[in-house]
């Protein structure tokens, strides 16, 4: 049980360190390259949390929250 609440802990700081790059209006590539991962690891994680860069690209439209 301590393992998943580590993994659980670790993964909800990942998703808050990707939408406070958001909200300082980086770029994905600017918050990739900033955060030290791989610009389709950063695609995925907002992508499945639905978080938008300011710089919204085509491709980012289809994962706006409703």
């Amino acid at each position: 049980m301590k393992w998943k609440k580590l993994l659980d802990r670790q993964l909800r700081e990942r998703i808050n360190l990707v939408a406070e790059e958001a909200k300082a209006g980086k770029t994905m590539a600017e918050a990739a390259s900033s955060l030290g991962v791989s610009k389709q690891q950063l695609y995925q994680i907002a992508k499945r949390e639905k978080i938008l860069f300011s710089k919204t690209y085509e491709y980012q439209k289809n994962f706006k929250k409703d």
